[in-house]
């Protein structure tokens, strides 16, 4: 119930007793007359004093449980949310390019684990690709590809805290020539692509969508 709303009611019902005990005093000495006598109006007024006094103290009990529960109902939301804030997720995408491969790893560098229910690999024109088989061309002759099969999967999986998921993995001898061309092959149709993706933190609550284009700025 809204605190306006329990006020209300609380009103109302004072009101009602009152009403009820006025009336009840009227019906029970309707047959005399008003009276010129002060001793009389002080029993009357004893005897309102009596019923306003047991009302307050009931309205006091009420309002004291009230608020007790209100609260104790305050101070478990604000232990849940605190609790949940401390186990954030917070998602970072690292493109690794060097002398001898290619890499592209999701970071959860927040305090609580992270759930990726899906990762979505988006042409310029924001169209799925499924996964990076899709769009690279793989060679084991020249290179070697390690790619997430989650990607195209429909599980989920978890990142814990400060640890990372590698989802595309090239590596290969770099005094191939052969293997320079490819990388820059795969390099420039990974830049004309980017990787997004929801995640989650352990209780199901949705944090954010994460969105990055892939260019290795080489």
């Amino acid at each position: 119930m809204s605190n306006k709303k329990f006020v209300f009611w609380l009103w109302i019902s004072s009101l009602f007793v009152i009403l009820i005990s006025i009336v009840f005093y009227l019906i029970q000495f309707s047959s005399n007359k008003i009276s010129d006598d002060p001793e009389r109006w002080a029993q009357f007024g004893d005897y309102l004093g009596g019923v306003l006094g047991t009302l307050v103290s009931i309205l006091n009990f009420l309002v004291f449980v009230y608020l007790s529960i209100r609260l104790v109902t305050i101070e478990e939301e604000r232990n849940k949310w605190t609790i949940k804030e401390l186990v954030r997720p917070y998602a970072d995408l690292v493109l690794d390019k060097n002398m001898w491969n290619i890499s592209i790893t999701i970071h959860n560098i927040g305090l609580g684990p992270m759930i990726i229910k899906e990762i979505k690999i988006l042409n310029s024109k924001n169209e799925a690709c499924g996964s990076f088989e899709n769009i690279l061309n793989p060679n084991s002759a020249i290179a070697t590809h390690k790619f997430l099969s989650f990607t195209i999967s429909e599980n989920h999986c978890a990142i814990g805290k400060e640890k990372e998921l590698e989802i595309l993995n090239i590596s290969g001898d770099n005094s191939n020539q052969q293997y320079i061309s490819l990388i820059k092959k795969n390099l420039a149709k990974l830049k004309e692509h980017k990787i997004e993706f929801t995640y989650y933190d352990m209780y199901g609550k949705e944090i954010d969508t994460f969105t990055s284009q892939l260019d290795f700025h080489v």
